[in-house]
């Protein structure tokens, strides 16, 4: 079902997935547990939608090291859905702060290097397809 999604499309909902994203800052702007506890499992959520949809694309440039991006993908997103429920008690706030700032921003940096780095891959792969293309159809009219 990913696989059949147009670019466009595709390019389209991890835009907005990247803006849902952000839904994380919630807890900068208030203190009301369910709108934290809400904006991080959404967030969690948008993470991982954003790497299952850049999957397809990033692996036909780099199998392995597109795995490695979409786990740790998983693990971010699955560590800001942990961590927006112990947002919900008190007690666990400490246990919050231990998988947002020693784990989660971590794992944040390395996988952005890597989407970047995937990003990076499949463009040139785009650019020698196309330019190929452009080749093959200019010697045709020559012909």
């Amino acid at each position: 079902m990913i696989q059949n999604i147009s670019n466009k499309t595709r390019a389209i909902l991890v835009g907005v997935f990247i803006i849902i994203a952000y839904g994380v800052l919630v807890s900068s702007i208030t203190q009301s547990k369910i709108m934290v506890m809400f904006a991080d499992v959404i967030s969690g959520l948008a993470v991982i939608g954003i790497a299952v949809l850049m999957y397809p694309l990033f692996k036909e440039t780099n199998k392995q090291f597109s795995k490695g991006y979409l786990f740790l993908k998983y693990a971010e997103g699955i560590s800001m859905i942990i961590g927006g429920i112990l947002f919900l008690s008190t007690s666990l706030q400490y246990t919050r702060g231990i998988i947002y700032e020693d784990f989660h921003v971590y794992v944040f940096i390395i996988s952005a290097f890597m989407f970047y780095y995937l990003l990076d891959l499949s463009h040139k792969k785009f650019l020698q397809k196309n330019t190929a293309d452009a080749l093959q159809i200019s010697s045709s009219k020559e012909s």
